[in-house]
């Protein structure tokens, strides 16, 4: 069904959304169609893309970040986002969900600041999800880095045209591995970078301690993107750990990256040696039980269940199941004593059989007791 969807606020769309930080303004733009933004007809599904307009005076301008939300949230659903041609060279562009009705952007150049005045920064996409109604986008929590134009020490790959920031952080990560957390990063450019600290902290605004007992060696002055890795085996199950990484140059003057959250759980800290299939509980069920289960790898995960003359009555489909232990109410499969066909089933002697990526097949009797 097409329906021609958005068009109560075109007037708004079509004047720009402005916001000014530091020489930088940021607006909307209206794009090819198909576009909701120029009334054209769209189906529930179909794509759209929306320009982020960026203008600065030349050679300003390093970094971005800001977010951009949408309201009412359910009205379309966020895809992707690509790098516009504002900035020149290795281009970064990260994009961090922050759940419906919003997504944060991040965007970084390896080569300075912009070499045209007004320019697209990003493209973002996103998929109409109703079937009527109107949507307002807005840009919210923007800071840049204004670096302003002036001439600096040629490096061998930087134009001395530019002016770059001494480290741009172009991404950071963190993986629970059975070491303990590996936090990862990765610069665009390095200018006069002595190193860096990797630091820690139990909350986002709280203290941070440094993890690192010498400064992690950096490249000094370098064109070449580089990356790095620290791994913070001090870690315990349960606790919740926010990173940021600070990069420290010749004169003394730090930067920092953003922070990241990251949770170590039993199942990513240690992860299973073996896949299992537990006893149903309760045994019997009456009339709904618990089936718990072990996976020693990922992969499409379902439980099938049979009667004593062998017919399956019910597939439960799992989906895609990562390494862990599945055993809580809350993360094991569940059958509510109904076949297929939403009836239930009699008492009696029933086997399920779980089937979990290409290799695990394990098979277990229950009593069901009406």
């Amino acid at each position: 069904m097409y329906i021609r969807a958005f068009y109560a606020i075109l007037a708004l769309i079509l004047i720009p959304i402005s916001v000014v930080y530091a020489g930088l303004e940021l607006s909307f733009s209206d794009t090819s169609p198909p576009s909701p933004l120029t009334n054209d007809v769209l189906p529930v599904g179909g794509g759209f893309s929306i320009d982020v307009i960026a203008t600065a005076p030349v050679g300003t301008v390093a970094a971005v970040d800001f977010s951009v939300i949408w309201a009412p949230m359910s009205n379309v659903d966020y895809i992707s986002v690509s790098a516009g041609g504002f900035l020149p060279g290795a281009i970064v562009v990260g994009a961090d969900s922050d759940g419906p009705g919003s997504q944060s952007i991040g965007v970084a150049t390896g080569s300075g600041g912009n070499t045209v005045e007004s320019g697209v920064l990003v493209t973002l996409s996103f998929v109409k999800q109703v079937g009527e109604g109107s949507v307002r986008f807005d840009f919210v929590g923007i800071s840049a880095l204004d670096m302003q134009f002036q001439p600096v020490t040629p490096v061998s790959g930087i134009p001395s045209s530019d002016i770059t920031l001494p480290v741009v952080f172009s991404s950071l990560s963190a993986e629970i591995g059975q070491m303990g957390v590996t936090i990862r990063w990765h610069t665009t450019h390095e200018i006069d970078n002595a190193g860096f600290n990797v630091l820690r902290s139990s909350s986002r605004v709280g203290d941070y301690t440094r993890l690192n007992r010498d400064l992690i060696e950096g490249q000094g002055t370098s064109a070449i993107p580089r990356d790095y890795q620290y791994i913070d085996s001090d870690v315990t199950v349960g606790n919740t750990y926010f990173y940021r990484v600070e990069a420290l140059d010749l004169s003394g003057e730090k930067s920092s990256s953003k922070v990241i959250r990251l949770e170590v759980t039993e199942d990513a800290l240690n992860p299973p040696g073996q896949s299992e299939l537990g006893q149903n509980y309760p045994n019997p069920g009456n009339p709904e039980t618990w089936i718990p289960y072990i996976l020693a790898s990922d992969g499409e995960t379902r439980i099938e269940i049979y009667d004593m003359a062998g017919r399956m009555i019910r597939r439960l489909d799992l989906g895609y199941k990562d390494p862990g232990r599945y055993i809580p109410k809350d993360k094991a499969a569940h059958w509510d004593g109904r076949n297929s066909s939403g009836e239930e089933v009699p008492s009696g002697i029933y086997f399920y059989t779980i089937k979990a990526g290409s290799f695990f097949v394990r098979t277990r009797k229950l009593v069901m007791l009406k």
